[in-house]
Formats: C-alpha cells, sequence, structure tokens
C-alpha cells in the first residue's frame, strides 16, 4: 500500500473516532463567585449529591467526561443550592452561566439545551408579567383585590399561561424524539390531555417503550387522571 493512501487512511480512521466521542465538556461561568468557591454537577435536584465537583477560577469553571447518551443535570454552588442551572448532559461541549440573580443563569451549545433555555426564558417572563399586572393593578401583599380587579387579574393571567402552554407544546413537539421532549410529556403540567396523548403517538419507540410512558399512554386512553411522574 502506498504511503500516501496509509496516512489518507489513518487521518479518515482518526476522524470518524472524533466523530463518534463520547466525551463532554461543560464551560462554565460563575458570576459573582469568588476563586476557590466549589461548583457541584448532580442528577439529583432533591438530595444534590454530586457526581462530579470543581472549584471557580477567574469566574470560570468546567466539567469534562464520558457519557455515552442524555441525561438531565444540575449544576449548583455548594454555598446555596438555589443558584443552580438546569441542562442536559450529552457528548458535546455545553455553555452554562451560573448565577444568584433571578433569571441570569443560563445554559447553551446544542440543540436540546438551546430548546430548554428558550422554554425557561419563556417561563420566566410569564412569572415577571404575573408579578407586573399585580402592581399595575396595584394590589399589595395580604390585600383582597375587588372583584373587577379579580376578574382582569384572571384574564390577563390566563391569556400569559396560554402563551405558555403554547409554548411548551412546541417545544415538546419539536423535540419529541429526544429528552426534552420526553420531559415534558411525562411532567403532567402545561400541556392538555389531548395534546400529550398526540405527542406519545409522534414518539420514537425508544421513547415510546418507557414504562412510564406506557403507564401515561394507556391511563390517557382509558380517561384516567395519569398518576405524576418524578424526574
Amino acid at each position: 500500500m502506498k504511503p500516501l493512501h496509509i496516512l489518507r487512511l489513518a487521518a479518515a480512521t482518526l476522524l470518524f473516532a472524533a466523530c463518534q466521542s463520547d466525551s463532554f465538556k461543560i464551560k462554565g461561568t460563575a458570576e459573582g463567585f469568588a476563586d476557590g468557591d466549589t461548583i457541584h454537577l448532580t442528577t439529583d435536584p432533591q438530595e444534590g449529591k454530586p457526581l462530579m465537583s470543581t472549584a471557580v477560577k477567574d469566574s470560570r469553571f468546567e466539567f469534562t467526561g464520558q457519557t455515552d447518551s442524555m441525561a438531565m443535570c444540575f449544576i449548583y454552588s455548594a454555598k446555596d443550592m438555589s443558584v443552580a442551572q438546569a441542562f442536559f448532559l450529552e457528548p458535546a461541549t455545553i455553555e452554562v452561566k451560573l448565577s444568584p440573580v433571578a433569571g441570569a443563569s443560563r445554559v447553551s451549545g446544542t440543540k436540546v439545551n438551546d430548546a430548554l433555555q428558550t422554554l425557561n426564558d419563556s417561563a420566566f417572563i410569564f412569572q415577571k408579567e404575573i408579578e407586573q399586572l399585580s402592581v399595575l393593578m396595584g394590589l399589595e401583599p395580604g390585600v383582597t383585590p375587588t372583584e373587577e380587579q379579580d376578574k382582569q387579574l384572571e384574564q390577563a393571567l390566563q391569556e400569559s399561561y396560554t402563551k405558555l402552554t403554547r409554548h411548551i407544546y412546541e417545544t415538546a413537539r419539536k423535540n419529541i424524539d429526544n429528552e426534552l421532549g420526553y420531559l415534558l410529556v411525562t411532567d403532567l403540567n402545561g400541556i392538555t390531555d389531548e395534546q400529550r396523548l398526540t405527542l406519545i403517538n409522534s414518539m420514537p419507540p425508544r421513547l415510546r417503550q418507557r414504562p412510564d410512558v406506557r403507564e401515561l399512554e394507556e391511563a390517557l386512553k382509558q380517561g384516567r387522571s395519569p398518576i405524576p411522574q418524578n424526574h
């Protein structure tokens, strides 16, 4: 075999191996953190048992490792678990910004994580709209609104909630072949049972055959109230 052909074959092999890599890298920015502050990575948002930990240096942190699948994870501050960011861990480079400021933490870098962030932004906007509506109507904490104020607030709330639920459904539909779509289908908030069943019918077999999805589908087809799932 000619040397040039051998070199080309070796290069192609290396390129194929690189494309098949299971490695991940999380490039993080830590806003409001000091050098040496600890950042944890976990799959358990309740207990927060760390899978990996790292220290902040010059307002940055990094995690690297191997994974052959996609899973929901959380990065949080060791000093305050409320300073956290959810994201999908997958074989890719993922960028995370962690901040104690409400709505400032962010994730990006892959299709699924970009979609998750867009959904998070919509939920944050919904929350702020409700707060602003209360202020505009002069509602102070602990003060009972008048019947007219209550009616206006309910209508405005419904309009905002409708926009949010529409976004949730569209995000689930566009990501029905991955873990974000699965999460939104099995989370019993934000979409109707009819929409949920439509989404399940669009799922690829590897997701649709999961026990919790099958149980949910059976309950929906029988008109029973689905049992909330824990993720």
